[in-house]
């Protein structure tokens, strides 16, 4: 059976019975094979894992120091917005006594023209009439 077909039918064309036991290097029915690394110039090489993991820990500490960035702006953020929501607070305050004084300044306005007021028709009362029959 060709290279190319199916790993399933490759192995039940193959005739395993064949084994014979006892030659040199060959292992005994149900022995497992031992994981060797690879040293070559294989896509699996020991090279090309160190490769890999060294990217892996240089992506970590990528990703560590970009999450160290992100929590030290989002503390800077959180100390402006409490700044801010001070200065709101200030602002408001200072809003309220300011309308506070406003209000103060119209009544005092008020009560003078009141006052005005009653000065003028009390000239107007007291004052000799003139008549025009004359």
């Amino acid at each position: 059976m060709s290279l190319g077909a199916p790993r399933r039918k490759r192995a039940k064309s193959e005739k395993t019975d064949d084994v014979a036991v006892g030659v040199p290097g060959d292992r005994p029915p149900g022995e497992m094979k031992r994981m060797e690394p690879r040293r070559g110039d294989g896509p699996y090489t020991m090279a090309r894992l160190a490769r890999a993991v060294a990217r892996l820990v240089d992506g970590q500490g990528a990703l560590l120091a970009r999450i160290d960035a992100l929590e030290k702006a989002l503390a800077d953020r959180e100390r402006q917005v409490v700044e801010l929501e001070a200065q709101v607070k200030s602002g408001e305050e200072k809003r309220g006594r300011a309308l506070e004084r406003i209000d103060q300044i119209i009544d005092q306005l008020d009560e003078l023209e009141g006052r005005a007021e009653s000065a003028a028709f009390a000239q107007i009362d007291g004052a000799p009439r003139v008549s025009h029959d004359g």
